[in-house]
């Protein structure tokens, strides 16, 4: 319906008479009244169905362009991945162009894209012929505006179509098209399916071949770079063992008198105790954990007897007076170190305000009896307990000595 037509409440000149049975002439708005195009009348028939199938078709084409990117991708994913710029500005550059070629083309040339065929909806000019390459490069361009999916997702698309009377987008308004059923055109302006359909055939499978290899080469991809995330990984754990493990190395102690031999961790260093002149043979220190041992020869060759080895812990249990807090933790054990008869003991003492535990180890070889003392922090020996123990458990007399 025109203008001139809803202004006049919809009524066509039907040739009326006067009173008197004289023809009247036609109104002058009779004469400027244009015909509404065949395919605007049509679809203004449509209810709400031609935007599902119109949006439907908006899907299998996004999918189908979809999967023509993932081809791009499978055929320069390595350049790609290498950032190589000329494979970045191909994909930046060439993707989108062809997916306006795609529109413009199909659309203009056909009518048609792979989902308007699928769903039998076709684009059309007024008389229901082929839009042509310039409405179709109009209809298209204005979908940067309307269906756009990084500017609202198509929302302004699909408004437009559900409100106007005609079921046009905003490009369809621009170009002059419309949007129909196929099948209430005329036979001979639904296209020549005899060569669109192997058209379109081929589109689909190009479409899905490479996307399939697109996405292949991204599995691929993904893998290898899980690959060398794991390679790394692994790499950078194995380095950080090694240097653990030069950093936890265990570092071998020999006496001043070269009599014995002790291991400890790496962390343990030699203190000023071990000068010549003070009876100690041996002195370490762990800064870290504030324990300190120190090593004595204290019976030298010719001089060892059977009970030697308690009489000597008993001796030193009985010295321990001269101290006004002491307190036995752990009374007198025999034991065997590394081979060698030994009595261990645990002492706490407090000396001014600060308490300290005594982990001594009397050790007696062929030789002599030398005897460990290994102190800590009364908060901190548990912690220390195991490592002191396996440190005199190292324990070794040289062949010099013997």
């Amino acid at each position: 319906m025109s203008h001139d037509d809803a202004n006049n409440g919809g009524q066509q000149w039907n040739g009326a008479q006067s009173t008197s049975g004289t023809p009247l002439s036609p109104p002058p708005y009779y004469f400027n009244q244009t015909p509404e195009p065949p395919m605007q009348t049509l679809s203004a028939t449509y209810s709400s169905s031609i935007f599902f199938r119109r949006w439907g078709a908006t899907v299998i084409d996004s999918i189908l362009l979809l999967l023509i990117l993932l081809s791009f991708y499978g055929v320069l994913g390595s350049y790609i991945r290498s950032d190589n710029l000329g494979a970045i500005l191909l994909i930046v550059v060439a993707y989108p162009l062809l997916v306006f070629a795609y529109y413009i083309l199909l659309e203009g040339l056909t009518g048609y894209t792979l989902g308007k065929m699928l769903l039998r909806i076709r684009v059309v000019n007024g008389e229901g012929g082929t839009p042509g390459f310039v409405k179709g490069l109009i209809r298209s361009s204005v979908r940067i505006i309307d269906t756009n999916p990084f500017l609202a997702g198509g929302l302004p698309a699909g408004i437009t179509v559900l409100a106007t009377r005609n079921k046009q987008r905003l490009g369809d308004m621009a170009a002059k098209t419309f949007v129909v059923k196929v099948r209430d055109l005329e036979p001979d302006k639904r296209g020549n399916n005899v060569v669109l359909a192997p058209v379109f055939t081929v589109i689909a499978l190009i479409g899905l071949i490479g996307g399939v290899l697109g996405i292949v080469s991204l599995v691929k991809a993904s893998n290898a770079s899980d690959s060398n995330l794991i390679s790394d990984f692994q790499s950078e754990y194995s380095d950080a063992m090694e240097s653990e493990e030069q950093s936890t190395g265990d570092i071998e102690w020999t006496s001043r008198d070269a009599a014995f031999k002790v291991t400890t961790p790496s962390y343990w260093e030699e203190s000023v105790m071990s000068e010549e002149g003070n009876g100690v043979n041996l002195s370490l220190v762990d800064f870290e954990n504030n324990s300190l041992m120190v090593v004595s020869k204290n019976i030298e060759p010719g001089e060892i007897d059977s009970d030697l080895l308690s009489d000597y812990a008993e001796a030193f249990m009985d010295n321990l007076v001269i101290y006004d807090d002491t307190t036995i933790v752990e009374e007198p054990v025999a034991l065997t170190v590394n081979g060698y008869d030994a009595q261990k003991f645990i002492i706490q003492i407090q000396i001014e305000s600060y308490e300290y535990v005594y982990l001594v180890v009397v050790i007696q070889t062929e030789t002599a009896v030398h005897q460990f003392i290994a102190l800590s922090d009364v908060d901190k020996f548990e912690a220390v307990q195991f490592e002191l123990e396996n440190i005199i458990e190292s324990f070794t007399e040289t062949a010099y000595s013997l």
